[in-house]
């Protein structure tokens, strides 16, 4: 699994807005045709409500991994510098260290990391592929452990309890 969620993202934007366009009500456009994505007409709204609630079901519904739905809420108000959306995700402020951009999203039954989210690139990664990307220097701030005969990525040692893989 390898996953451009950004892409998706983007794409699930698009359809939004087409389809609160056809069905709630019409959208202010450019002279092209595309939508005129202006913060007063389309954020902290009931545009920005629904596109934020289509894109959550998107990826619930395409990926059947509601934690992955929850957690790219909160990356976009970390990343989006949503002060209200900050105060749900409990967070004033948040930095992506380069070095160790990876959070885990999904843990096995024993408690292995084996899916994991880049918040830099945006991409999903299995365990395999963070493994490979991790040997092939990609991830600098992790390095591969064998755990019972299992190569798993782990994070390198360093005094900040943020940007550890747990």
């Amino acid at each position: 699994m390898n996953l451009n969620v950004f892409k998706v993202k983007e794409e699930s934007r698009s359809e939004a807005y087409e389809y609160f366009d056809k069905n709630i009500r019409e959208l202010p456009k450019k002279a092209s045709g595309e939508f005129d994505v202006s913060p007063e007409e389309f954020y902290d709204n009931d545009v920005d409500a629904f596109r934020h609630a289509y894109t959550s079901g998107v990826f619930v519904h395409e990926y059947i991994i509601e934690i992955i739905a929850d957690v790219l809420g909160q990356i976009q108000e970390i990343r989006g510098n949503n002060s209200v959306g900050r105060k749900y995700v409990g967070s004033s402020t948040y930095d992506i260290d380069p070095k160790k951009p990876v959070v885990v999203l999904k843990e096995s039954d024993t408690g292995r990391n084996e899916i994991f989210f880049d918040l830099v690139r945006g991409i999903i990664m299995s365990r395999d592929i963070f493994v490979q990307d991790i040997v092939s220097g990609q991830y600098p701030g992790y390095e591969v452990a064998s755990i019972n005969s299992l190569e798993t990525p782990k994070s390198k040692p360093d005094n900040t309890i943020n940007n550890n893989l747990g």
